[in-house]
C-alpha cells in the first residue's frame, strides 16, 4: 500500500522554481511541487508528499489523520502538526522560520528527481476557471530538457501508433511489424504503408502535409504537430479543415455531424487530441473493451505527458495527471503514478530512462522522451482542446460520459 506522508512549506527557492524547501518531521527537505502548479504551495501551508512529489494541499485535520494511521503502521513517532524549530530563511514569497538538520538514514521521502521548471498546464488563450486554472505563466521558465533527435518522421508515427494498434483499435493487424520498425528504426516502403493503413490518422497527416506545404504526410514536423499539438496547425485554413472533417464524418456521425462541427470555429485545430475529444464520441469511437469506463478510454488515448520515478526493466513508473469529468467538465486530476512500458520482452523504442525525465504516453506505452518545447506544446494543445470541448454548446463530453 502507498501511504503519503504530510509536511509544511518552509521555503520556495528562486533558483528551483519546481522545488520547495518542505519540513517533515524536523527533516527538512526538497520536495518537487511540480505537479501543484494549479494551486501552488505557499510558506506555511501543509502538503500530501509520495515519492518526492507534493500531490495536493492538506488541512491540519488531515494531517492529523494521515498521521494518525501513519503511527499506528509504525511508521515513526508523528504527533499532530507543530511549528518547526526556527531560523529566518528569505523566500520569493516571504519570510518564513525554518531549520535545515543534516541529511539522516532512514528518510521515508524519495526526493531524488532533480528537475528544473516547467511550463504551467494552461493553455495559451487565457482560459481561467476552475477546472484548467488560470492565465499561464511565461514559458521561458527554466525547463527540463531532452535533446530532441533527429528520428525520422515515420518512425516516430510508429512509436505514437504502436500502442492503440497492439490493442487492436486501430491500423493494421501486423501490430508486431510497427512495434520492429519503430525498435530498429528502419525507414522502408513497408512501414510507409502500415502508416496509410491508420484511417483516423493518416488523413490528419495528409491533411496537414497539403495545406502547411509539408513534403510528405510524414514529415517529421507534421507528424510531431499530429501527436503533439504545433503552431503548425494554427496556418491551417478552417474552411479546408471543416471540408476534409465532412467529407471523412459527416455520414458515420449522423445527426451528431452538427455538434462536431461546432468545434472548428471553436478553435479546434487538426490534432490527436481533436480526433479523441471532438470527434469519437461523434462517430462511434468511444470503445470501452480495453478501458473501464468512457472516461478511462479517453484518457488512455489521448497523448499525455509524465515524469519518470523509476525504470525497472521493460517498466517504467511515471507521475501523471489523469483526466477528471466533474459537474459537465472534463480536466486534468492531481498527480498520480502509473506504469508504462518501454519494451516487449526486450524490444522498444527508447533506451531507458533516468528519474525526472518527460515523456510522452499513449494508452499503456511511453513514446518518447519531451523536450522543453515538446512538453509545452503537448500542454499546450491538450489543455486548448480541453477548453474548446468544455466551451461549445454540445459538449462531446456531455454525449459520452453523461
Amino acid at each position: 500500500m502507498c501511504l503519503g506522508i504530510a509536511g509544511r512549506v518552509v521555503e520556495l527557492p528562486e533558483e528551483r522554481p519546481d522545488f520547495a524547501r518542505v519540513d517533515v518531521e524536523g527533516l527538512v527537505r526538497d520536495i518537487n511541487v511540480a505537479l501543484m502548479e494549479e494551486d501552488p504551495p505557499k510558506p506555511g501551508d501543509w502538503i500530501l508528499i509520495h515519492l518526492g512529489f507534493a500531490l495536493q494541499k492538506m488541512t491540519e485535520a488531515e494531517v492529523a489523520s494521515a498521521r494518525a494511521t501513519l503511527s499506528v503502521l509504525g511508521e515513526g513517532n508523528l504527533s499532530t502538526p507543530r511549528a518547526s524549530k526556527r531560523s529566518s530563511a528569505t523566500t520569493r514569497s516571504g519570510t518564513i522560520h525554518s531549520h535545515r538538520p543534516a541529511t539522516r538514514r532512514g528518510d521515508p521521502l524519495n526526493p531524488n528527481l532533480v528537475v528544473p521548471g516547467r511550463p504551467a498546464d494552461r493553455p495559451t488563450n487565457g482560459l481561467a476557471d476552475r477546472t484548467l486554472g488560470s492565465t499561464p505563466a511565461a514559458t521561458s521558465a527554466h525547463l527540463p530538457d531532452a535533446a530532441e533527435t533527429s528520428v525520422n518522421g515515420a518512425i516516430l508515427f510508429a512509436r505514437y501508433a504502436y500502442p492503440p494498434n497492439e490493442l487492436g483499435y486501430c491500423g493494421p493487424p501486423d501490430s508486431r511489424a510497427l512495434l520492429d520498425y519503430g525498435a530498429e528504426q528502419q525507414v522502408d516502403r513497408g512501414l510507409v504503408e502500415l502508416a496509410k493503413g491508420f484511417a483516423g490518422a493518416w488523413p490528419y497527416l495528409e491533411l496537414i502535409a497539403r495545406a502547411t506545404g509539408l513534403p510528405s504526410p510524414l514529415d517529421r514536423r507534421g507528424v510531431e504537430a499530429y501527436w503533439l499539438g504545433s503552431d503548425l496547425l494554427e496556418s491551417i485554413d478552417m474552411a479546408t479543415f471543416g471540408n476534409s472533417l465532412a467529407e471523412r464524418f459527416r455520414r458515420r456521425a449522423g445527426r451528431g455531424w452538427g455538434y462536431l462541427e461546432e468545434t472548428i470555429p471553436a478553435g479546434a485545430l487538426p490534432n490527436h487530441s481533436f480526433h479523441v475529444f471532438g470527434v469519437y464520441p461523434w462517430v462511434g469511437l468511444l470503445r470501452t473493451g480495453r478501458a473501464r469506463t468512457p472516461l478511462e478510454h479517453l484518457d488512455r488515448c489521448r497523448i499525455r505527458w509524465g515524469q519518470v520515478v523509476s525504470t525497472e526493466g521493460d517498466q517504467v513508473t511515471v507521475m501523471s495527471r489523469p483526466l477528471t469529468y466533474e459537474d459537465g467538465l472534463l480536466g486534468l486530476g492531481d498527480g498520480r503514478l502509473e506504469t508504462a512500458r518501454r519494451a516487449l520482452d526486450g524490444v522498444g523504442f527508447l533506451q531507458p530512462f533516468r528519474p525526472g525525465e518527460w515523456v510522452s504516453l499513449h494508452w499503456g506505452w511511453i513514446c518518447d522522451r519531451l523536450s522543453r518545447r515538446q512538453l509545452h506544446m503537448l500542454r499546450r494543445s491538450t489543455l486548448r482542446q480541453l477548453e474548446v470541448t468544455n466551451r461549445v454548446e454540445h459538449p462531446a463530453a456531455r454525449a459520452a460520459l453523461g
